[in-house]
């Protein structure tokens, strides 16, 4: 009863504050527009025009053939190769971005052929291009210089089962960076007690700092909810393709914010105010961002292999954890099962988190 009269006082502050929920709703749902607008018109699945330059004399014969002969599953070409002698044409070209990729072949002074690919860096097509271009160059090579691979690679149908364009992979990449905004806002609330000296009050009250911290807890899930089911209608509406459960991907998103909270709980035991507490839990936030691989992939290597599930370093983040299964969920279109093993564990490590938290601020404070 106690959580939850705790809980309703930290409702009514957080709906007092349109700053709070300026940063815990707004903030993602503008960058969700934003990844939209910019991501949501490039396919994964794209057929990719290559400006090719040949002037090996014939001996690039193999690699162009390989590319003309890259298929997708459904049986779409992957390149369309377009001769192009001229390289400042193909500059202008690549620049109006009625190209992706210049490839031009030669001859070195001993006679080995030189392949140089050329393209716009920051364009995500070219990057996906220009790997796939050197995936299927790279064989070619080593056949034509009698080299004999260590590794034969099998490769099976998933195309069903990838981003169909680059929103759907960021999409929720986004999502996670919105639940870990709960850390910030979490420290703040408690900062603000420490700032105006009601935290004195809750000392002289019969309030343990389990059901205190229980309270804050139960108000920042009824934000979590609301701000998860605002993103996933969000992403839906601007063009999402999703192949899993919506009710799974809250509950995954659901876990994960009680880490969050719970890290905000820790958070609050080092600060001095509100202020404080904005800026350095927006720290761990963004920290976990970008180690979660939320945007771009953070390869730290295998630590452990538990039942077939490799764990890194930073696999002991939850929002590693998050992120790996909310991809799985929503873009793989994977069941309970398959994501049941780092939905445990994701719950496990927050439930760590939180403890340490109570610990921490007890120690602090010199509560029982």
């Amino acid at each position: 009863m106690k959580s939850l009269l705790v809980a309703r006082k930290y409702l009514m502050e957080i709906w007092r504050e349109p700053m709070l929920l300026v940063l815990t709703i707004l903030a993602p749902a503008a960058m969700m527009l934003v990844m939209a607008f910019g991501y949501g018109q490039n396919p994964r699945l794209a057929t990719y025009r290559v400006l090719v330059d040949d002037r090996s004399g014939g001996l690039a014969r193999d690699d162009l053939q390989a590319l003309e002969e890259q298929r997708y599953p459904d049986g779409r070409p992957v390149f369309h190769l377009s001769p192009q002698a001229d390289p400042q044409l193909a500059d202008e070209l690549l620049r109006a971005k009625k190209a992706v990729v210049y490839l031009a072949f030669s001859r070195d002074e001993s006679g080995n052929l030189v392949r140089t690919v050329k393209g716009d860096g920051t364009s995500m097509a070219f990057i996906t291009a220009s790997g796939i271009v050197e995936q299927v160059l790279l064989p070619v090579q080593e056949r034509r210089e009698g080299l004999h691979p260590i590794l034969s690679v099998d490769t099976a149908d998933v195309s069903l089962h990838m981003p169909q364009t680059d929103f759907d992979a960021y999409a929720p990449g986004v999502m996670i960076m919105a639940v870990l905004l709960l850390i910030p806002q979490t420290a703040m609330l408690i900062g603000r007690e420490l700032r105006t000296g009601t935290i004195h009050l809750l000392h002289m009250s019969p309030l343990r700092t389990v059901e205190w911290f229980a309270g804050i807890s139960l108000a920042q899930l009824v934000s979590a909810f609301l701000q998860v089911l605002l993103m996933l209608i969000m992403a839906k509406c601007l063009g999402f393709q999703t192949r899993g459960s919506m009710p799974l991907a809250v509950l995954i998103c659901l876990v994960l914010s009680f880490s969050s909270i719970g890290l905000g709980l820790l958070v609050a035991g080092f600060i001095h105010n509100d202020s404080e507490a904005i800026n350095t839990g927006s720290v761990f936030s963004m920290l976990q961002v970008f180690l979660c691989g939320a945007f771009f992939p953070f390869d730290a290597g295998v630590l452990l292999n538990i039942n077939g599930h490799q764990l890194g370093i930073f696999d002991v983040i939850p929002a590693t954890q998050g992120m790996m299964i909310l991809r799985q969920s929503l873009v793989s279109g994977a069941d309970f099962g398959s994501i049941v093993f780092r939905l445990l564990l994701m719950a496990g490590l927050s439930i760590l988190i939180f403890a340490l938290g109570i610990i921490n601020f007890n120690r602090r404070f010199n509560r029982r």
